[in-house]
């Protein structure tokens, strides 16, 4: 066995996963509603929102709340909104969180999920994850999900708990 300590229990991980994704998604969400260009373009009908006009509150964001005030509310307003003003939002959503991710790797050798539930990521053969590695790992995250989570699944098939993008990395999340 490698010179790591006890791999972590997939009960432990899947938690830290869950509130990695409550962390990433209050991340990208405040992101967006502070977005400086979605407070200066306009992405819908100016009339619909005039008495928020000069808040600084994201123009898809006025909106929505003027259309609930109306009783006119779209479901899919937010998704419309964040199109119109694709330019900004696609790169924070896409960015923002492999970034703070890869830093936190970097910084606590853990995601914030797993930092508070006494997880850490190590390399199979020992040692801290690179940059890079951290990086693979986060979008090797998203091929592990892809196939319905059947990357997650390989986990239960070796004794080291690694998943698909552990795999690629030759990373363990073990007990620190």
């Amino acid at each position: 066995m490698a010179s790591f300590t006890t791999p972590a229990s997939m009960v432990k991980r899947v938690i830290a996963f869950g509130i990695d994704l409550a962390i990433g998604a209050a991340l990208v969400l405040a992101l967006l509603f502070f977005q400086e260009s979605f407070r200066t373009r306009m992405a819908f009908d100016k009339s619909k929102h005039t008495e928020l006009s000069d808040t600084g509150i994201p123009q898809w964001f006025r909106y929505a709340l003027d259309s609930y005030k109306e009783k006119e509310l779209e479901p899919g307003l937010f998704i419309r909104g964040i199109e119109e003003e694709k330019n900004i939002a696609f790169p924070v959503i896409l960015l923002a969180p492999w970034l703070i991710f890869t830093l936190s790797f970097l910084v606590l050798g853990a995601s914030p999920g797993k930092k508070l539930l006494g997880l850490r990521v190590n390399m199979a053969s020992g040692g801290k994850i690179s940059a890079g590695k951290a990086s693979v790992r986060y979008f090797g995250k998203w091929l592990s999900a892809i196939p319905a989570f059947l990357g997650y699944f390989m986990a239960f098939t070796n004794p080291q708990r690694q998943t698909l993008h552990d795999k690629m990395n030759g990373t363990v999340v073990v007990n620190a």
